[in-house]
């Protein structure tokens, strides 16, 4: 079972690799429902995006 820490830093990795594509925007988080109740939220590390 995947982690949804892991799951989050995947998306991330993936808008962030797509947007290196147009003009300098960046993936600054990635907000996921984990149930109705509970929510995950992945930021880069300062200096980590590509943007």
């Amino acid at each position: 079972m995947v982690r949804h820490e892991v799951v989050d830093k995947m998306i991330y990795e993936e808008v962030e690799a797509f947007l290196e594509e147009l003009d300098k925007p960046y993936c600054a988080q990635v907000f996921v429902r984990e149930t109705s109740t509970s929510y995950l939220n992945y930021r880069a590390k300062l200096g980590d995006h590509h943007g």
